[in-house]
């Protein structure tokens, strides 16, 4: 099927045959904004070399510049990401991974000696979370889903404001990527936030983990379909108690002075006691008399013995 994908892009860089300016066209896109620090992670090159093709980006006419930072037209970028993502899959994860590092590496340098509430309230590494966040979705997929819910927990400790920023992160990542389940959980909470504001979110959240959490316990549960108990270690059932055997039929050692237990199914060993097992009030024992009979030959109750006299 052919991708329109590079039909778009082509229109867009019809005019330039450089092939290292092309891909560092394409490179620029990847990040949602992007600075001469941004594009030098994005383009892998030299600092001389970025930032001459860094200021050839900025006389793009879909390149617009916003304070100081410049940013693709979606019309355009979207096209650039889709030919991207199609013409190579791990390049793209690759490059989406150590635009991420960067981010981090950043976002932890502007962390230092500052606490948790003081970083929140900190517009400048709030935009690095987010461009992390960002790059860790589009690289990772899924598995990095959790870690951006946790941060929209603290989001919401933020006011409304900010933690819509977290739900449009998600929903840009998710369609950047194709990354279905990311966009769903987007919409789904722009549309919460909308109609009861932070605290629906927070309840929408500790919903959804309850329920990730029933799943997992399912998962793990044996066959027997007991839960686990909270000793079992994961997709195990419970464990033995301490002393016992490793399987339901293993059998203990014997204490000092005790018989040894026999084997199953075996006879029991010379000298040892057989131990009785439960008896039903209906088992048939032989030589047993049932309750109220009279044992056999034996004379009614109140009758004389037989010639005796008066």
């Amino acid at each position: 099927m052919h991708d329109p994908s590079g039909t778009a892009v082509e229109r867009f860089l019809k005019w330039e045959q450089d092939p290292v300016r092309r891909a560092a066209a394409l490179a620029g896109a990847l990040p949602r904004r992007l600075d001469a620090d941004v594009f030098r992670v994005a383009a892998d090159c030299d600092e001389e070399r970025a930032d001459e093709l860094y200021g050839w980006l900025s006389t793009l006419p879909f390149a617009e510049e916003r304070a100081g930072r410049l940013r693709y037209h979606d019309v355009v970028r979207g096209p650039m990401l889709r030919l991207q993502r199609g013409r190579s899959p791990r390049g793209w994860a690759e490059r989406q991974r150590r635009l991420a590092g960067a981010f981090r590496r950043w976002r932890e340098e502007a962390e230092a000696g500052r606490d948790t509430g003081e970083l929140w309230a900190d517009a400048d590494w709030r935009e690095l979370r987010l461009a992390e966040s960002y790059h860790s979705l589009c690289g990772g997929g899924p598995q990095a889903l959790p870690e951006v819910l946790e941060d929209l927990v603290d989001a919401c400790d933020q006011g409304e404001s900010v933690a819509g920023r977290w739900v449009e992160l998600l929903i840009e990542a998710g369609q950047d990527a194709e990354l279905g389940v990311v966009t769903q959980q987007g919409r789904s909470l722009a549309g919460v936030l909308r109609q009861g504001g932070t605290g629906a979110v927070l309840e929408w959240l500790v919903a959804v983990e309850h329920r990730r959490r029933l799943r997992d316990d399912e998962a793990r549960m044996p066959l027997t379909g007991v839960p686990p108990q909270p000793w079992s270690r994961p997709g195990q059932g419970a464990q033995p108690e301490p002393g016992q055997g490793s399987q339901p039929w293993a059998r203990s050692e014997p204490k000092p002075g005790e018989q040894p237990e026999p084997e199953p199914g075996g006879q029991p060993e010379p000298g040892s006691q057989s131990q009785p097992g439960p008896v039903t009030p209906d088992a048939a024992v032989p030589g047993a008399v049932a309750a109220g009979a009279e044992p056999v030959g034996a004379e009614p109750v109140g009758a004389e013995p037989v010639g005796a006299g008066p």
